[in-house]
């Protein structure tokens, strides 16, 4: 810094007869006048002024004595004087011209370090702490950054290993599942659904995972991640996401790990010990992030756990040993090493780069990918040679789906953090939310409208604090088409509404009423409120009971979960969501839908929903004509509807509801919950099957159909679904046009007879369609409690044959367990299971006719 150019100074000698008289002084910098400070004798009391009477004006009162005088020195917008005395006497033995010298050092030393202070208190001032209500004075702004509730935690990156530790720890505690210890289970092990000690004779764990939270109904959590590297492992946990705030994937690193963010089995110690399981390892996943892991990256996962938007360094184990798995997805990737599926009964990898230099291996039943590049197998039906054993049109497996020539690819929106610049500055100032550093306890993420690190500095009492300044943007990338819609899309595209500022979304959390009636109204009129204000949405995590429907009635909205953030259904029925017709572009991402219970149900559990009842609902049978828009369609991502699983009174119609045409599905899971929570004392009633949870019986947790398209959307096009369990088609498909790209289902398990009486069937297009695609589709079941002998997996109209009509490829059924069987595979075509069949074994069929599957 430059010296201060309004400092002069100024000698002045002192006369005992005569005091002195300063009228004016010059600064010969600035060439300003000087009027203040201004020293002057009294000229009605001349004969009585004596050296010890010297006032100074504006400046204050000076410390004065008969050797030297000087005055407290002020920063002002104007020059100042600092009057240093001219003696001839010595002040301690020291000669005057150098005690001259060390007071205007130390002056000008004194002043530039106030000048400095000064300048950073008016730069890097600290705004008070935003309120959830905080409007602009002229418009309704949201505040940005926003304020996060206690279910999103934002970390920044550690800046040494005992930071690091502590990281670690706090998100093992928050978001990890529960911990089961070997030492733990043996002191407990009086229950009968545990294995015994000789089990363990050769233990490979100290402690495993456990599925403890597997129907939390509080739970919900977003772990969000600034750029930077962290060198942490950390497992992902039920009802977690977790989600990198850059740009780029490659801007969140974990690196320097041997796991990074991972899923191993779960319940070693007691599902199929020492193996555990995956089954039911469902509601987590990943976005954004990159990952280095030395021993690869481990995510043995079942539905609901994908990852996407990812660079993974290194492979990609998508198993454990010989856990059992039923996944799953991986969308928007690189993988730099092999990927191996294990005993993944299907998978589904849509826009991957494969560089491991091999194609990947393993995978039990079907494997489907779209739109990837590199090292992508070649497809394959899965079908034994003949000769080969196994039955006719019994399955080698996997089958592998390839499909290159893709017409359309709509990325998931996502969240980005951009720093607006730093500040340092020296001062202890604790506020909860901070980032304790080294020597001081506790750690959570910042929740102020400046974010920032501090960190102790040695031993100096106080502290150096790092301020950061950030912004949030809501991205949401542009559809692609054709050649475009293959490979990773890390870029965002161009044109209006890609970056969204977050002054115009709003941040839903959930009411904190304890009135379930009035928690259901306050969470619609806060969530509809910002909807009709035409801004974007972001649901915290939580469970939001809503009273009324939300409805999207603007294009281009977009309704973002965080955390699995939960829309528990209207009690009359009605949908959670209904997007409006013709309305374009709608984006709904990263939601969990629930069933409620109807009004009017009995205490048996069955259900008096109306027909028209459903979760989510795309258009209106009224609009007979809303086609939707081909270039900026309506986009579903992750989005994942359960009727049942916490509460077992709970029913719906129709899980998911399309209208309106030219949709786009990324990811849906539909699920009728096969098993739901046990009450407080009661027993399992099936403890062979499962000792922690009741299974699912007859009048309990009812759906009709997981996915009805109906005859007026057309063009709906879904890249990657399941539906399980309901109680009659699991889909129906009436639009034109319409294309699924992996399918996999499952029959309830609790029907009787009447089931195959009323030729349910597990996918099926409408009579009427004459132009259908869908590619590798596999549908399995496990009758528990009758012999129930479906007629067939698929229906569709044979009118429809041809290279431009339906075209279906690569489907397979499976026997999974107990009684009953799917008799054949399309149409009545194909070959199925008999009596001394093998379980788990898939049959298959290569096209819409069956004219590929052995044995016909």
């Amino acid at each position: 810094m430059a010296r201060p150019t309004n400092i002069i100074i100024m000698e002045i000698e002192f006369n005992n007869s005569h005091g002195p008289a300063i009228e004016q002084a010059i600064d010969s910098d600035s060439n300003n006048l000087l009027t203040s400070p201004v020293i002057r004798k009294d000229d009605d009391s001349s004969s009585d002024y004596d050296d010890d009477d010297v006032s100074i004006d504006s400046i204050g009162t000076p410390y004065h004595s008969n050797h030297h005088l000087y005055a407290p020195l002020e920063i002002t917008s104007r020059p100042a004087a600092v009057i240093i005395p001219n003696r001839t006497t010595n002040f301690f033995g020291i000669r005057r011209k150098k005690i001259k010298i060390i007071l205007v050092l130390f002056i000008i030393a004194v002043t530039i370090l106030v000048a400095s202070l000064v300048e950073t208190r008016t730069t890097t001032a600290i705004p008070e702490q935003p309120t959830r209500d905080e409007k602009d004075d002229d418009n309704d702004d949201e505040p940005n950054p926003p304020v996060f509730p206690e279910s999103i935690k934002l970390f920044h990156p550690p800046k040494n290993e005992i930071e690091a530790r502590e990281l670690q720890t706090i998100i093992q505690q928050s978001a990890s599942d529960p911990i089961l210890t070997r030492e733990d289970e043996f002191s407990a092990n009086n229950d009968k659904t545990s294995p015994s000690k000789s089990d363990y004779a050769q233990p490979t764990t100290d402690y495993t995972y456990t599925t403890a939270n597997h129907f939390s109904s509080t739970h919900r959590i977003a772990l969000l991640f600034s750029p930077g590297t962290y060198p942490i492992d950390f497992e992902v946990g039920y009802y977690t996401s977790i989600h990198g705030l850059g740009i780029h994937p490659t801007d969140v690193a974990f690196a320097n790990v041997t796991k990074g963010p991972h899923v191993p089995a779960l319940d070693k110690y007691t599902n199929r010990p020492p193996n555990g399981s995956g089954l039911d390892t469902f509601w987590r996943s990943i976005e954004n992030i990159a990952t280095y892991p030395h021993h690869g990256m481990r995510w043995t996962v079942s539905q609901a756990a994908p990852l996407r938007r990812m660079h993974i360094g290194t492979n990609l184990d998508l198993y454990d040993g010989d856990a059992w798995v039923s996944g799953g997805v991986v969308a928007n990737v690189v993988v730099e090493g092999r990927v191996n599926f294990g005993g993944q009964q299907q998978w589904l990898m849509r826009n991957v780069d494969l560089r491991g230099g091999e194609v990947p291996v393993g995978g039990a039943w079907s494997l489907v990918f779209v739109g990837c590049v590199g090292d992508v197998p070649r497809e394959f039906s899965g079908m034994m040679m003949k000769g080969g054993g196994g039955g006719a049109g019994a399955g080698a497996g996997p089958s592998i789906s390839v499909e290159d020539d893709v017409d359309l690819r709509v990325e998931k929106p996502y969240i980005v953090m951009k720093e607006m610049g730093r500040r340092y500055r020296n001062r202890r100032r604790r506020r909860r939310g901070s980032m304790i550093r080294e020597g001081e306890e506790g750690r959570e993420q910042p929740t102020s409208s400046e974010y920032y690190h501090r960190f102790t500095n040695g031993t100096n009492p106080r502290e150096e604090v790092e301020y950061h300044r950030y912004r949030f943007e809501l991205r949401v990338p542009a559809a692609t088409f054709g050649r475009n819609a293959t490979g990773p899309q890390f870029e965002d595209g161009s044109g209006d509404g890609i970056i969204r500022d977050f002054r115009r979304v709003k941040l839903g959390v959930p009411s904190n009423s304890t009135d379930p009636t009035e928690a259901a109204v306050q969470n619609h009129k806060n969530l509809q409120k910002a909807l009709d204000e035409g801004k974007d949405l972001v649901i915290s995590p939580g469970i939001y009971p809503v009273s009324d429907t939300l409805n999207v009635k603007y294009a281009n909205q977009v309704i973002l979960g965080l955390g699995y953030a939960t829309l528990v259904a209207p009690r009359d029925g009605s949908p959670c969501i209904l997007v409006h017709p013709r309305v374009p572009g709608v984006r709904i991402a990263g939601i969990m839908l629930e069933a409620s219970k109807q009004k009017g149900n009995t205490n048996s559990g069955r259900t008096a929903s109306p027909s028209s009842s459903s979760l989510l609902q795309w258009g209106t049978p009224a609009a007979d004509d809303d086609p939707g828009d081909a270039r900026n369609p309506g986009v579903l991502s992750d989005v994942y509807a359960r009727v049942g699983g916490v509460h077992r009174d709970v029913s719906t119609d129709v899980m998911i509801r399309l209208h309106s045409g030219n949709v786009y599905g990324d990811n849906l899971w539909l699920w009728r919950a096969d098993h739901v929570q046990l009450r407080p004392k009661e027993e399992p009633n099936f403890p062979q099957i499962s000792g922690k949870y009741r299974q699912t019986e007859r009048g309990e947790c009812e759906v009709k159909n997981g996915l009805v398209v109906e005859a007026g959307a057309s063009n709906v096009t879904i890249v990657g679904l399941a539906v399980e369990h309901a109680t009659e088609d699991q889909i129906v498909w009436n639009g034109e046009y319409g294309q699924v790209y992996f399918y996999q289902s499952e029959f309830p398990y609790d029907v009787d007879h009447s089931y195959a009486d009323n030729k349910f069937a597990g996918y099926r297009v409408g009579p009427n369609v004459e132009n259908h695609k869908a590619v590798g589709l596999g549908i399995y079941s496990n009758f528990r409690d009758y012999d129930v002998k479906v007629g067939t997996a698929v229906v569709h109209p044979a009118n429809g044959y041809g290279s431009r009509g339906i075209q279906l490829r690569n489907m397979f059924t499976v026997k999974l367990d107990n009684k009953g069987k799917i008799g054949s595979i399309v149409n009545g075509r194909g070959p199925g299971p008999t009596v001394d069949s093998e379980k788990g074994h898939p049959y298959r069929c290569l096209n819409e006719t069956c004219s590929g599957s052995e044995g016909e």
